[in-house]
């Protein structure tokens, strides 16, 4: 059986938890709790493996698992948001060219998979706020681009042309789709050029050290979250 390793960073009070299932890199559950957090996990696993089945990764979708928390991070600012300032210990692995090749290609189908989600919204729904708190699509997929920038900057030196790409997605829900498609090409060929220095580099920024695992790490989980956000919206 399966036994897939939990990471966890909580807030005060262990409030507002998010778990990271870093043998599935892109995987994450959420909860108000730690422990609604943990019992969302098994459907988040069981959900990530599905969308990796559907694209072609052999994973054993219905095979029996368990899991357990290896690692909890409760202290330091803006815990439970994706990227604690001390990181978990796998984030300071390098990555292999391997590694990145599988990395990306998840990130590829996430970005796909948004994009065929927001292809024909109108300029209304793109715009229109959810009836309970939250923020317009719109809203969403330009935030995307901004965290993905933000990511790909801290972890490697200035991509040409990436600031531009990002502040184009801004130009208006009209042109969203076809901006993050430019966006994302930039994006993709940057990845894909890493050299083996990108790889293995460790970059000091602030209270946080980047490496092109924890870059990856955060690519696609935070992909993979606001893509579930919008199938929800748009699927009602």
């Amino acid at each position: 059986m399966i036994s897939y390793k939990l990471y966890l960073e909580s807030g005060p009070r262990q409030r507002k938890t998010m778990v990271h299932v870093l043998d599935l890199l892109g995987c994450v559950a959420t909860g108000s709790t730690t422990s609604e957090a943990l019992l969302a996990t098994p459907n988040a696993i069981k959900a990530y493996l599905s969308f990796l089945y559907q694209h072609g990764e052999l994973v054993e979708v219905d095979a029996p698992f368990s899991s357990q928390v290896v690692e909890h991070v409760m202290e330091g600012p803006w815990l439970g948001n994706g990227n604690p300032a001390s990181g978990f210990t796998p984030d300071f692995d390098p990555v292999t060219q391997k590694q990145r090749d599988c990395y990306l290609q998840r990130l590829t189908w996430l970005h796909a998979g948004i994009l065929d989600l927001i292809h024909d919204l109108s300029t209304a729904v793109l715009i229109a706020k959810p009836a309970v708190k939250g923020r317009s699509l719109n809203h969403i997929l330009t935030h995307l681009a901004e965290a993905e920038y933000a990511y790909l900057q801290a972890a490697l030196r200035k991509t040409p042309g990436l600031h531009a790409a990002m502040q184009a997605t801004k130009d208006g829900p009209k042109k969203v789709a076809g901006t993050l498609s430019g966006f994302w090409r930039i994006v993709t060929n940057r990845l894909q050029g890493m050299t083996v220095h990108d790889l293995e580099q460790q970059v000091q920024r602030g209270q946080v050290l980047w490496t092109s695992r924890r870059m990856f790490r955060r690519l696609l989980e935070h992909s993979w979250e606001h893509m579930q956000e919008i199938a929800q919206r748009v699927n009602g």
